[in-house]
């Protein structure tokens, strides 16, 4: 195996590993911001939280920036559907803003009207309207 080998599975593994990664970080942060008194003590404070995304943001570069975009922003729509399909529950009100900050702070874009498409106008609007 080349190094060139070895940096294209670098690359295909971080494609995969670091959206699950940031997915289960994020919700590990919002049961830390709900905080349920009998789990008080299972999870870290959610600035820690922040700093996991941190480092697993350090790991995205120009080779899968798109990839991960791209699943990020999709999983940013699903919690925006299931917020609207369980009448606003909280829990999806976090995720959103928290994979919403992610995508702009961490990979420095802003979700647009762009990235929805025309079967899915209804929830850009109600994401709009937050």
């Amino acid at each position: 195996m080349t190094t060139e080998d070895v940096s294209q599975r670098r690359e295909e593994y971080y494609m995969e590993y670091l959206p699950v990664k940031i997915e289960k970080t994020i919700e590990k942060k919002m049961f830390a911001v709900l905080k349920n008194p009998r789990n008080v003590y299972v999870y870290k404070e959610p600035e820690e939280y922040d700093a996991d995304l941190e480092k697993l943001a350090s790991h995205i570069n120009e080779n899968n920036r798109d990839s991960i975009l791209e699943k990020m922003i999709n999983k940013y729509k699903d919690y925006v559907r299931d917020y609207y399909h369980t009448g606003g529950y909280e829990m999806f009100d976090i995720l959103i803003k928290e994979f919403g900050v992610f995508v702009q702070k961490h990979m420095k874009y802003e979700i647009t009207r762009e990235d929805f498409e025309d079967e899915e106008v209804e929830i850009y609007e109600a994401i709009a309207d937050m």
